[in-house]
């Protein structure tokens, strides 16, 4: 399931991080999350939570939508999927008993240049999962 593999990449992150800076408590942990990905971010929130748990990770995890942005090779025109035109919300379904049901993206085919028309394009953002931050809670470490 990629969206698993995803978060146990973000938690060997974090973990790697909490290591280094031999954290004690709770991090939180920022994270940019690409439009364009399989599932919505509220979705891989709660994936991320109970792997952490599972691993007994104390993280808060925050995670943010990033907009998808295209370039055109044709006319380098590049913009942004600011009305949400190519992203479909084909169907939901379950996976398995982590993921439980969330709903499916795609990117629709037919994506074209809104300059010139052209369907040679590039995804430049957008389909990434990214830490932004990880900030060690020192109120939470005092208090435990």
């Amino acid at each position: 399931m990629h969206e698993y593999s995803l978060a146990q990449a973000v938690l060997n992150s974090v973990e790697e991080f909490i290591s280094r800076n031999k954290a004690k408590g709770k991090v939180i942990v920022k994270i940019s999350f690409g439009e364009l990905q399989h599932l919505g971010a509220e979705q891989f929130k709660d994936i991320l939570q109970k792997a952490a748990r599972e691993r007994r990770i104390k993280a808060e995890f925050f995670v943010e939508n990033e907009l998808a942005s295209f370039r055109c090779f044709s006319c380098h025109n590049e913009w942004e999927n600011e009305k949400k035109q190519y992203i479909v919300k084909s169907h939901s379904h379950e996976e398995d008993s982590l993921c439980h049901e969330h709903e499916h993206h795609e990117l629709v085919e037919d994506v074209r240049c809104p300059r010139c028309g052209s369907d040679d394009i590039e995804i430049i953002k957008g389909i990434d999962v990214k830490i932004k931050e990880i900030i060690i809670d020192t109120k939470k470490a005092r208090s435990e």
